[in-house]
């Protein structure tokens, strides 16, 4: 439920994929349970939808 109402939108299996494998770990929890746990950061970077594609520049002709 949380997730939907997201102010940046969902967030995107990719998206954690490449928090776990290139984000930065701020701290680790070794005692939470079932599992330990860690808090980590990883920058969105948001798509630029200001720039035009290239089908646009080229009249829909690549």
């Amino acid at each position: 439920e949380e997730m939907r109402m997201e102010e940046f939108g969902k967030i995107r299996e990719q998206e954690v994929f490449e928090a776990i494998t290139c984000g930065e770990i701020i701290k680790e929890y070794e005692n939470d349970k079932p599992y330990p746990s860690m808090l980590i950061y990883h920058f969105r970077k948001l798509k630029d939808t200001a720039k035009p594609k290239l089908a646009d520049l080229t009249g829909g002709i690549i």
